[in-house]
């Protein structure tokens, strides 16, 4: 099973990010840890030069959340998403007020499909990679998370197995060990298809699934 860096188009965008939010301080308070109780009434605004796409790039939020036209996300609605909210935004252009959706993906349940046995994991210090970590469960890390009273210690990874091809997600990031989105093979094969702008596609090997005590690459 194949999986894919889903990211921004800069060269459909002309610029980055594309869009000024305007109401700052609402998108600083959303948490990828969290849904939200309500809509956090986020307005955007296409900057000078920037081209408008299906999917736009923004500093507000996290960065693992969307930006997308109602069109895309009909298409990705029909596929295996990980927990989400979806919430109604304008975006403003010289011309009109656009509709869209702002997409917020939420809460650390991913890491139940992980096997940690099969993974490579690099501690942090203020996200920065140190060395090699050896880590057995999601509760382990919350454990060294709660020893460390600064806040500077981390985990990413260098490669992730995923242990079960058949409940695996189509769209994710793997929360909290990174925020780049991952999207699978037939995602993919849909939104190429579709011919959606704005998306950068890329693919990658450093998640893998794993299924009889074996990697599918």
């Amino acid at each position: 099973m194949k999986f894919y860096k889903l990211s921004h188009d800069l060269e459909t965008g002309k610029k980055y990010p594309q869009v000024e939010c305007l109401r700052s301080f609402a998108a600083s308070q959303i948490s990828p840890w969290n849904n939200l109780p309500c809509n956090p009434d986020l307005r955007f605004k296409l900057r000078r030069g920037a081209v408008i796409s299906d999917f736009l790039s923004t500093t507000a939020g996290p960065g693992c959340d969307m930006l997308i036209s109602p069109e895309l996300y009909e298409s990705i609605r029909h596929f295996n998403v990980m927990p989400h909210q979806i919430f109604s935004v304008t975006v403003e252009t010289n011309k009109d007020v656009r509709e869209y959706l702002w997409v917020h993906l939420y809460g650390p349940s991913f890491v139940d499909s992980i096997d940690y046995d099969k993974s490579s994991f690099v501690r942090t210090e203020w996200t920065i990679p140190q060395e090699p970590i050896s880590l057995e469960s999601f509760s382990q890390y919350q454990q060294l998370k709660l020893k460390d009273k600064t806040g500077a210690f981390g985990v990413t990874f260098d490669s992730l197995a995923l242990r079960d091809k058949n409940t695996i997600l189509d769209l994710f990031f793997p929360f909290p060990f990174d925020s780049t989105i991952f999207i699978s093979e037939r995602l993919t094969d849909e939104l190429i298809r579709s011919n959606y702008t704005g998306l950068s596609i890329e693919p990658t090997n450093i998640i893998t699934c794993t299924l009889n005590n074996e990697t599918d690459r």
